[in-house]
């Protein structure tokens, strides 16, 4: 969306926002790969980068389509402009997103896992400035895009690389099932958003927990705020109980 056009979009808009922004960051990733090939460290840092902006971006808009119609207005069109738009914002989302939900290494305090989410989003958006131009510091010294090493682009890769196998598939499924939306709809409707903001409020720790069992290992373990919206669901309870039978 353009820095003029500040709206928040609809439903529909937020989806396909979401499948095109991953499809982005999948063909960055394959640049961003044979960079690395061929030693390329801080044009692979960048591209990479950007593709994990596109992934923070898909996350920003299903995330917006998940919230309680209740608390719709509680994200105003300025603010949703400055997340989608931001690259700092943007890389905030996709580190948040693998540290609190996809990496098993995560720090079991919210507090941790907020502070390394946010100190990695700093990394990639300075690093990918760094590779992008050459600049002076403020004591004088010659900042240049060869500062980039292959540590920063292996990791960067790495990150894009993680980030995309767990959001491509859902990303490509809002992409092409008309179906999809109407799914996430449901399910947020049925969601009890003052149980969730209860859970999280009386121990934030616990309730990371559980979203990370919830996602993790889906059906097996869920919070009652899950559970009772996905059971709310046409033929939902048959999938849980068919998923939950599985070794």
């Amino acid at each position: 969306m353009s820095k003029k056009n500040v709206r928040v979009p609809d439903d529909s808009e937020l989806v396909r926002l979401a499948a095109a922004a991953c499809e982005s960051a999948a063909s960055k990733l394959e640049a961003a790969t044979l960079l690395l090939g061929a030693e390329q460290w801080a044009e692979a840092f960048y591209n990479a980068a950007l593709g994990f902006e596109e992934l923070g971006k898909a996350h920003l808009c299903l995330t917006v389509v998940m919230i309680p119609t209740q608390y719709r207005s509680d994200v105003t069109p300025r603010e949703f402009s400055e997340m989608f738009n931001g690259h700092g914002a943007k890389a905030a989302f996709g580190h948040l997103v693998l540290r609190s939900l996809v990496d098993r290494d995560a720090p079991v305090a919210v507090t941790d896992m907020l502070a390394e989410a946010e100190a990695a989003a700093a990394q990639t958006n300075t690093t990918k400035f760094r590779g992008l131009y050459v600049d002076l510091g403020a004591d004088g010294t010659l900042l240049h895009p060869s500062d980039v090493v292959e540590s920063d682009a292996r990791w960067m890769v790495d990150r894009l690389q993680t980030l995309h196998e767990w959001m491509g598939p859902m990303c490509a499924e809002a992409g092409r099932d008309p179906d999809f939306l109407a799914f996430l709809v449901q399910f947020r409707e049925n969601i009890d958003a003052d149980a969730i903001a209860d859970a999280l409020v009386a121990d934030p720790e616990d309730w990371l927990r559980q979203l990370r069992a919830a996602v993790q290992a889906p059906f097996t373990a869920l919070p009652s705020w899950m559970s009772d919206a996905l059971l709310a669901l046409p033929g939902t309870a048959e999938l849980s109980r068919s998923e939950a039978a599985q070794p």
